[in-house]
């Protein structure tokens, strides 16, 4: 059965008029993407389910230029959004496509005011702060060299899967390069979401060479974010899912993913979003999906 999908985005990015419901029920999951022309954050709470609270997984806290004070801004809007255990925000897993200032530079703030309970990241550990290093050797969240699974994910919480994608392609985890950039894909029912951060062509082949891609199977609802260079641009799926006339900077291209102007026919454009998003019973767990 389809996951249903709940857009919340602000209304000089949307194409559709779809209002959000009372809020999620216990078997729903929620995406917060944070503005992508400013960071590199993207949150996803996993439905709570009979647990006491949502599990957090993180991807990336960044910004442009790698600004003190825009990462500690970052870290506070974050902060409002994430679970508390005894009154303390609460990471549960971080995780971090690459060492680059635009993905880790908001890291200092994030772990001076939030507990981080695990780390997975891709290259070396020593490209990374200490507090990451430490982190993640301890978890064992360092993938090995030229890595995708797209059959066994590294996270996993009530019906939510996080798989490495891609990672680690250039075969040389110590390069601090795109090439070695980490693609998170997540699963929520239907719903796929692949968060593809500076990935170039090594990461690309990588993940072509993976015949397991859930998301190309049908009736699946899929979403794409990132901050792709030129010539990630000209690599499937960019090229099949985004207007290239638009494609001219992150921003605009998440813009239109989640507009759904871009997503494949089975989304139907804004038709479900519209018909999701007024339902007030529903059956079938849902993903609430916001632009913050």
């Amino acid at each position: 059965m389809a996951t249903q999908i709940v857009m919340n985005v602000p209304k000089s990015l949307q194409r559709v008029g779809a209002a959000l419901p009372s809020g999620p029920s216990v078997q729903d999951a929620q995406v917060f993407l944070f503005d992508p022309l400013l960071s590199s954050c993207t949150l996803v709470l996993t439905p709570s389910g009979s647990s006491a609270r949502r599990t957090s997984i993180l991807v990336d806290c960044g910004v442009m230029g790698g600004r003190p004070n825009k990462s500690a801004a970052l870290v506070s809007r974050l902060s409002g959004f994430l679970p508390k255990d005894e009154g303390s925000p609460v990471v549960d897993y971080l995780v971090l496509a690459g060492p680059d200032p635009a993905h880790t530079s908001a890291l200092p703030a994030l772990f001076s005011s939030t507990k981080v309970e695990s780390v997975f990241h891709a290259g070396d550990p020593g490209l990374y702060i200490p507090a990451v290093r430490s982190a993640a050797l301890a978890c064992g969240g360092v993938f090995p060299p030229v890595h995708s699974d797209l059959e066994h994910p590294f996270v996993q919480h009530e019906g939510l899967a996080v798989y490495a994608a891609a990672v680690n392609a250039t075969g040389n985890p110590s390069l601090s390069a795109p090439g070695n950039s980490l693609i998170t894909a997540v699963v929520f029912g239907s719903f796929h979401m692949l968060l593809t951060s500076d990935a170039t062509g090594p990461a690309w082949d990588l993940l072509d060479s993976n015949s397991r891609k859930p998301w190309e199977a049908s009736g699946s609802d899929f979403l794409l974010a990132g901050h792709p260079s030129p010539t990630s641009l000209d690599r499937a799926p960019w090229g099949s899912l985004i207007d290239r006339g638009k494609a001219r900077a992150g921003s605009e291209l998440l813009a239109s993913t989640l507009t759904a102007a871009a997503l494949p026919a089975a989304y139907r454009a804004g038709a479900v979003v519209s018909r999701r998003a007024t339902s007030t019973r529903r059956s079938t767990p849902a993903l609430h999906l916001a632009l913050c």
